[in-house]
């Protein structure tokens, strides 16, 4: 059988560089050709690795074209390929260390430092919750046991954010302080130069139904004038330090007059009413004697209201200065006496706590901490005893501003328990 022919091999470009790999050409047969050096590093071929067999060296020559006749028989250059499908178990790999599974420590300890995060971030939340439902705020997180409350009237006294002493929140505060069973007292501190009537009122009625049921003690701060005075009455004792700015039981009624700048600018108001008293207080025209006349009786009322209050709380007590004045026992000192006594404390008139003590307006002339020190003497309790403090929330820019506004409002008529200078 005819061998076939295959065109010969170039020579190596480069004799210098180094040999083609031994796949792009059959392997030689025979020595290598003199003067080319053998490739350095190479051994001999792995089995099976050569020509199939059959097979001889290309003739040297010029080319002769392409080979002529069948195929070479015989096995295929690299062997036998596998069977297909794939027959027995797969092949082990070595498993990915980026699929390995990790640890779960790291992540139990960020789930930790998660968990306490939000704890601490809740703690305040869940205080400020305590402290709106009427718990307050308490030197620990929650407390537990007998409490000693102090709710502190601190500012002008009204209803709505815009007051120091917002009259709603501070009586749902003591109305809660009246059912829980584990406060056994209050502490009234009142640092207030009075405020309105109806808002003054109001938390005198709610500190006043909480001392029915528990004992109450009143701590005057820098001032506790007219209105602040007034809710003070609702305590069983009083305590007033002796520089306390304190009194001025009265009433006042104030409001804008401005007719003279109206006929200045050349203004003409004009009224529609379907009374004769309709704009009572209007600052565009002249009050009328009348007019006057109606809301003096008007303030008069109002004042008689508070003397009520303060001859109901303060009777004894200037019963009991009257008759050490004069030598007498109190049950020898009638009522009228006692009343006229106090009348003429309560013209509007202020006074230090020391003076306020003298006449009979107070108890005590002490501290805060004196008031609160009396108070668990009187309850028994221990000085563990929990001390819950009301929340005194700030006021907001706009609240604020609303307030002074409303107040500063041409034909705004407001009617106070109020201290001004």
């Amino acid at each position: 059988m005819d061998q076939p022919q295959h065109p010969q091999q170039p020579a190596n470009p480069n004799p210098q560089g180094p040999p083609p790999h031994p796949a792009a050409q059959p392997p030689r047969q025979g020595p290598p050709p003199a003067g080319y050096p053998p490739p350095p590093g190479y051994g001999p071929p792995p089995p099976g690795y050569g020509p199939p067999a059959g097979w001889a060296a290309p003739p040297q020559g010029p080319p002769q074209g392409p080979p002529q006749g069948p195929p070479p028989q015989g096995p295929p250059r690299w062997g036998a390929p596998p069977p297909w499908p794939p027959q027995g178990p797969p092949p082990q790999q070595a498993p990915d260390p980026r699929r390995m599974r990790r640890s779960p420590l790291p992540l139990l300890i960020g789930l930790v430092v998660l968990v306490a995060v939000v704890l601490m971030a809740l703690i305040p939340i869940v205080g400020g919750m305590l402290t709106a439902s009427g718990g307050g705020a308490t030197p620990s997180l929650f407390a537990f046991g007998e409490k000693i409350v102090i709710l502190e009237v601190e500012g002008v006294l009204g209803e709505g954010p815009g007051y120091g002493a917002d009259s709603k929140r501070l009586r749902e505060v003591v109305q809660r302080w009246a059912a829980d069973s584990s406060v056994k007292g209050m502490v009234l501190r009142v640092n207030s130069p009075g405020g309105t009537v109806s808002a003054t009122q109001d938390l005198f009625e709610a500190i006043n139904r909480f001392a029915e049921e528990k004992p109450v003690i009143a701590s005057m701060g820098d001032i506790a004038a007219s209105g602040g005075y007034y809710v003070a009455m609702a305590a069983d004792e009083v305590y007033a330090n002796p520089g306390t700015l304190t009194g001025s039981v009265g009433v006042i009624m104030s409001f804008w007059g401005y007719k003279d700048l109206v006929d200045k600018i050349g203004l003409e108001p004009r009224t529609i009413k379907s009374g004769q008293f309709k704009d009572i207080g209007s600052g565009a025209r002249p009050m009328t004697d009348e007019e006057r006349a109606m809301l003096e009786s008007t303030v008069a009322d109002v004042h008689e209201q508070f003397f009520e209050v303060v001859s109901g709380a303060r009777l004894d007590a200037a019963r009991s200065v009257l008759a050490a004045q004069s030598g007498r026992q109190p049950k020898d000192v009638t009522d009228e006496e006692a009343e006229a006594h106090l009348r003429t404390w309560c013209d509007g008139r202020i006074f230090s706590g020391r003076q306020a003590l003298d006449s009979g307006m107070v108890d005590h002339v002490g501290t805060f901490d004196e008031a609160l020190e009396h108070l668990k003497a009187h309850l028994g309790v221990k000085d563990t005893v929990r001390i819950v403090r009301t929340p005194r929330p700030q006021p907001s820019f706009f609240g604020v501003m609303r307030h002074q506004l409303q107040n500063a409002a041409p034909g705004t008529v407001r009617l106070e328990f109020r201290f001004t200078m």
